[in-house]
């Protein structure tokens, strides 16, 4: 039922079907000395992992593809020793999901086919649990955190600071203040720094330009209302920003908090652009 990873006598991995008999024995306790193999229809394949523990990977190894089957003749089983090696497992790590069996899976069963009857799609989506309802409210915050990188990514292409008067050290200056405050999702620390700027550093932001604006009336407007300044990315916000899952209206539009982390990390995404162009 999954990959088996056997050793020989050597302890060396092998894809060697045949070891199953020795493997039986072990599990069972007791030797099978007329067992004869019948038919073995079997694969091999090459698997690895990783340990998260040491973070390294494992060696590959090779192994019995599952689907693999192997059929024996004289082989007499009680009930609890089908239970006790479909329970239990052959092979190296079994903890991994390796060395899954069953036995004699297919001898009871009669099997039928009949041509399926065609789906109708339901039109609505029927949010019935409160773990439903949760993990739709959890798709929909996704999907529009998706749209917002996508246009974050095409706004800072197309904004750029203008004018050679604001130095560097003013334009880092703005940088660690953004990150501060994206940290706290509080932006009265970015407008306080606008505020409090000396004379010298003041007429900097009011000499550098954004699309013709200061910079500094550009970053007072974007961190008033930075609900508006994100949703006017959008041609659509009605229909980009607001989305619905099932017939209950699950809903998630654009929060103040969430405009004010996109407003941020513009802010300073522009600011380090603008001291990379500089440095080229």
């Amino acid at each position: 039922m999954s990959d088996t990873l056997l050793r020989d006598e050597f302890g060396q991995p092998t894809a060697d079907i045949k070891l199953i008999k020795a493997e039986l024995e072990f599990l069972l306790k007791r030797t099978l000395p007329n067992l004869k193999i019948s038919n073995i229809y079997s694969s091999s394949s090459v698997v690895g992992g990783f340990n998260r523990k040491w973070g390294l990977p494992l060696p590959q190894a090779v192994a019995v593809s599952a689907g693999s089957v192997i059929s024996f003749k004289e082989l007499e089983l009680s009930a609890d020793e089908i239970q006790q090696l479909e329970t239990h497992g052959i092979g190296d790590r079994r903890i991994d999901g390796f060395g899954q069996i069953v036995v004699n899976w297919l001898e009871e069963w009669e099997l039928r086919a009949k041509r399926p009857e065609p789906s109708k799609p339901s039109q609505t989506l029927s949010l019935e649990t409160e773990l439903s309802r949760t993990i739709a409210q959890r798709m929909v915050w996704q999907l529009i955190k998706q749209r917002l990188e996508r246009k974050l990514e095409d706004r800072v292409s197309r904004l750029s600071i203008q004018g050679e008067g604001l130095k560097n050290s003013q334009l880092s200056r703005l940088q660690l203040i953004a990150r501060e405050a994206l940290a706290t999702g509080n932006c009265d620390s970015v407008r306080l720094l606008l505020e409090n700027l000396p004379s010298n550093a003041s007429g900097q932001f009011e000499r550098a330009k954004i699309d013709g604006i200061s910079l500094r009336q550009k970053l007072d407007d974007w961190l008033k209302h930075p609900v508006q300044f994100v949703t006017s990315w959008f041609d659509r916000p009605e229909r980009e920003l607001t989305l619905t899952i099932g017939d209950e209206s699950i809903q998630q539009s654009l929060t103040e908090e969430l405009a004010k982390e996109y407003t941020l990390r513009l802010i300073i995404a522009i600011a380090k652009k603008a001291v990379k162009e500089r440095a080229l």
